[in-house]
């Protein structure tokens, strides 16, 4: 019991870390705004960006678990579909995976724009076995916002 703990407290805390380092990453606007997203992934150490994807995942399961007691009782249950629809969480994929195809999409140089959330959507997308068609679709919606 007390080792489960401490291990929930030691992913608690590298979430937490991880969220930090990446806001203080992201007050670099200058390298936002002129080499894009990519080059911010690419400056963050590897714990930083384990760190972030696993704070995400935490407070992404937080969101899923509150819509999914509150929202399901309402009418507005339909939003907790279309997140599912739109951003679903694959099974068995660990963190690591996740930066992995982080690291791949912003190899391609027209992804470097488009923010974080938007590639680990794409990422997820693809770990779900999603058409390329509808993975494409998204690519391209993300490009075109990233670009204005």
């Amino acid at each position: 019991m007390y080792v489960q703990k401490r291990a929930i407290l030691l992913v608690l805390a590298l979430g937490l870390i991880g969220g930090f380092s990446f806001a203080i990453c992201a007050q670099q606007q200058d390298v936002v705004s002129e080499r894009g997203y990519e080059q911010l992934w690419r400056r963050m150490p590897d714990t930083w960006r384990l760190g972030y994807v696993m704070g995400y995942s935490d407070s992404e399961q937080l969101l899923r678990s509150v819509l999914k007691n509150v929202l399901l009782k309402t009418e507005q249950g339909k939003a907790l579909e279309q997140l599912e629809k739109d951003s679903p969480i694959p099974q068995r994929v660990n963190f690591g995976q996740v930066v992995e195809g982080i690291n791949e999409f912003y190899k391609d140089f027209r992804n470097r724009r488009i923010d974080l959330f938007g590639a680990r959507r794409v990422v997820f997308l693809e770990l779900v076995g999603r058409p390329a068609s509808e993975i494409d679709a998204v690519l391209r919606e993300l490009r075109a916002d990233s670009n204005k």
